[in-house]
């Protein structure tokens, strides 16, 4: 969920009423850190599309030092007024904020002290949904790749070009290695920063000898995973949340056997590049790890 300022003029972002969260109980929170330190908007990450020459980007780590987030169920503030410095700690450090109560979405804000730019916050929900049969047999580590075409282009040149920052819509390949198979784990690998990208002299390939792409354009990338149900169990949530060097614990997240329509799901590249361009070719791929169990449950 994306919280907006926007030049509200207010101490409170309330968040936005959710169809997909209300009336779920909600286990945990995690919420997204920005970590760039300078004024540097083309390395600064964003997960919200623009259609307008103002762009805004996630709140930095030093222009939240006096906010704080609230919760709400009913009447009852099951989150009164936490630091939000600290849901990212808890996040980075494999200890998502657990909440295990449901939430009044529209109820529920951040509040901010003092002169504040503007920006978003980002927060991830994990929702409890019916306990699944855990399965016993052995874990089976495949891979897969989205291709990537396009080229690096600063910011500013994006949005004086065009009003779009570059969203694609990118789908999973339909394998027959996944068919019949559940899904326990799923991992994106990055090559370094964008800014080292023309020096690199050894950068990862995938097996198809395409490179993988670099961290920039994870960062501002959000993925959707859907089931054979039609469901959206993952719901665009931002991809590195899902890299072994998200936290000291590795992905944020582990599945308990999802049966995931692969065809059905995607990622979405709201980064600094887009299609159709001539200058400075970019030949990557989206690379995944996933770990899958044979098993089916009943």
């Amino acid at each position: 969920m994306i919280v907006e300022s926007r030049s509200l003029g207010t101490t409170r972002l309330y968040f936005s009423e959710n169809l997909r969260l209300r009336n779920e109980k909600i286990t945990c929170l995690w919420m997204i850190e920005n970590d760039v330190v300078d004024n540097a908007t083309d390395t600064s990450k964003r997960y919200c599309a623009r259609n307008d020459q103002n762009a805004y980007y996630l709140m930095r780590n030093n222009q939240i030092l006096s906010d704080y987030l609230v919760l709400v169920n009913g009447d009852n503030e099951i989150v009164s007024k936490m630091p939000i410095l600290e849901v990212i700690d808890k996040s980075k450090h494999g200890c998502p904020l657990m909440i295990n109560d449901r939430v009044d979405f529209s109820k529920c804000y951040v509040e901010r002290n003092g002169s504040k730019p503007d920006g978003d916050f980002c927060f991830v929900f994990g929702i409890q949904k019916k306990e699944r049969s855990k399965s016993k047999s052995l874990n089976r580590f495949e891979n897969t790749e989205i291709i990537f075409d396009g080229c690096a282009q600063g910011v500013s040149a994006i949005l004086t070009t065009s009003g779009n920052v570059g969203l694609r819509k990118n789908y999973f390949e339909d394998s027959e290695k996944f068919r019949g198979r559940l899904l326990r784990e799923l991992t994106i690998y990055s090559n370094p920063d964008y800014v080292s990208f023309f020096t690199r002299d050894t950068p990862l390939y995938t097996p198809t000898m395409r490179e993988v792409l670099i961290r920039e354009i994870m960062e501002k990338t959000l993925v959707s995973l859907v089931d054979i149900n039609g469901d959206e169990v993952v719901y665009r949530v931002p991809l590195e949340m899902f890299s072994p060097k998200y936290q000291p614990n590795g992905v944020a997240f582990k599945f308990n056997d999802l049966r995931i329509d692969w065809k059905r799901s995607y990622v979405e590249d709201f980064s600094i590049t887009y299609m159709g361009c001539t200058f400075n070719p970019i030949k990557m791929s989206f690379y995944f790890g996933v770990t899958l169990s044979d098993s089916v449950v009943k």
